[in-house]
């Protein structure tokens, strides 16, 4: 199955009912992301665990912030995620010059 550029950002709360289906018909798709996070928005369920367990990368938060906060609790996920990775390349650049 070919990977992507992508990362796909699913913000969640109390979803442990519905998640197994979602992340099936991720897993069944043609095309994968790069990266799949889920925010949990302060479930009270075992949604991040179920997400976690299916490989997911699940950023817990300790309450509700809403979609607006999780998406940006998402970004700020993504762009920490992107410095670490740039300075892993920059590191091996340079150990090899």
């Amino acid at each position: 199955t070919p990977v992507v550029p992508l990362a796909i950002v699913s913000p969640v709360r109390d979803e442990g009912k519905y998640v197994r289906n979602t992340l099936d018909a991720m897993v069944a798709q043609t095309v994968q992301p790069q990266e799949w996070l889920f925010v949990d928005d302060g479930s009270t369920d075992d949604t991040a665990q179920l997400a976690a367990e299916a490989g997911a990368t699940v950023v817990s938060l300790p309450f509700n912030v809403g979609v607006g906060g999780a998406m940006r609790t998402a970004a700020r996920q993504w762009r920490a995620s992107l410095r670490a990775r740039r300075a892993t390349v920059e590191s091996h650049c340079t150990a090899r010059w």
